[in-house]
């Protein structure tokens, strides 16, 4: 599993043609100005990145920055109400996406909130008054977002999310110091379980990561269900009918694998989830969980790295 996890090299790509990322952190923040002792621009006016040093001063992930803390990362579903024990004793916790807010709301320890989304809604409907945490996200997020935070003296730290952009890998590497790229999954919790390994967390504890629905079609800890639109699928497992949208049954799929990878004792569930049940499934049974989703070539890649024991 960490081997999805790379460094992207930062040594300036043989073609020199000047790139625009599709996003970029805040502007007119002091804490991002241009400190970089060759610029002699006085109007070197705090454009983010600086045009006279593009990896000046932008925070990032370091490598092993949390080694041997241990942490739960928080999903947004149902069984976050069953997490309070684990919740209470981490080092830290962090709230992907709205788990953030409800951990706020509900008084409960929070450090971090999480987010990859590059929608609008997160500023404008997610994070409008944004809880008081170190915040985490991708540099692929909206601008705005970015601008919203630091307004709200949100402190913040960037990573990379892999989007499928062409070049995008030279796009994170002329603009960014060097910081990981998370790709595993499609959701927020895979991303996050991801940077986690990265900074070195010698236990990370799922919560609220369910993957699927509860009864009445319960998806979120708050009680609110699914919109109209989604599509559904469903199947049994073990005895166990399980409802869930096809975007959540592959990553649960690729969270599963990823217990395989790290093992039960740094990488655990919390609740009666999908993920936990794929984890107790053979490869054959994944492969039929997901054999609708993208072309082979797509499937095959989801495959945990050679070795990894399976059930």
């Amino acid at each position: 599993m960490t081997d999805s996890v790379q460094l992207i090299d930062t040594s300036r790509p043989e073609n020199d043609t000047p790139i625009m990322f599709h996003s970029t952190p805040g502007k007119d923040i002091p804490g991002f100005l241009c400190g970089n002792a060759r610029c002699r621009n006085p109007e070197c006016d705090l454009v983010m990145p600086c045009a006279c040093d593009p990896q000046n001063r932008i925070p990032v992930v370091q490598k092993d920055a949390e080694k041997g803390k241990t942490l739960v990362i928080c999903g947004a579903g149902p069984s976050l109400n069953e997490a309070y024990r684990q919740i209470r004793k981490a080092d830290h916790v962090w709230g992907c996406n709205s788990a953030a807010n409800w951990l706020a709301d509900k008084g409960w320890n929070l450090t971090h909130a999480f987010a990859i989304d590059s929608s609008a809604r997160m500023f404008g409907e997610v994070w409008v008054d944004p809880p008081d945490a170190h915040y985490l996200i991708a540099t692929t997020v909206n601008p705005l977002l970015t601008d919203h935070l630091l307004e709200h003296d949100r402190e913040i730290t960037f990573f990379h999310s892999r989007r499928g952009a062409p070049n995008e890998e030279i796009l994170c590497a002329e603009l960014f110091p060097p910081a990981p790229i998370c790709e595993n999954g499609l959701n927020c919790v895979n991303r996050a379980v991801e940077l986690a390994v990265f900074l070195g967390y010698k236990r990370i504890t799922l919560a609220g990561c369910d993957s699927a629905f509860a009864p009445g079609d319960q998806m979120y800890a708050d009680g609110r269900g699914i919109n109209n639109h989604d599509c559904i699928v469903e199947g049994q497992i073990d005895g166990t009918m399980w409802r869930t949208k096809p975007d959540m049954l592959l990553s649960a799929v690729c969270l599963a694998q990823m217990q395989w990878a790290l093992g039960k004792r740094r990488l655990r569930f919390v609740g009666n989830t999908l993920p936990r049940a794929l984890a107790r499934k053979d490869l054959d049974f994944h492969d039929r969980c997901i054999q609708w989703v993208g072309p082979p070539e797509d499937r095959r890649r989801l495959r945990p790295p050679e070795g990894t024991p399976t059930p």
